[in-house]
């Protein structure tokens, strides 16, 4: 299993965390977005024991931090905003289908 630092844009804010690939993987690989709750971090020892979990089973994960937390950029720090996370997923999305 790799682990792989990614960044990736959301609206101009760069979003930053990351990617878990199962051994082996070429070519399209199935995969989720791993995205910590409304104002947690992605640098909590849980999530990427789940991430690297997904990845022995040969399911990709991606674990990013919605922007304004963690590693990620974007202003006002902290602040917990649906619509923008909701955003942020869907980058996460575009991210790895390309």
């Amino acid at each position: 299993m790799g682990r792989q630092a990614v960044e990736f844009l959301s609206e101009g804010a760069a979003v930053r965390g990351w990617l878990f690939a199962p051994d082996g993987s070429k070519g399209p690989t199935p995969a989720i977005v791993m995205v910590p709750g409304f104002s947690a971090s992605s640098r909590f020892p849980v999530f990427d024991q789940y991430a690297e979990a997904f990845a022995e089973v040969g399911v990709a994960a991606l674990l990013v931090d919605a922007r304004g937390f963690g590693l990620s950029d974007g202003d006002p720090r902290h602040e917990i905003n649906v619509w923008e996370q909701a955003r942020d997923y869907r980058a996460a999305i575009d991210f790895l289908e390309g």
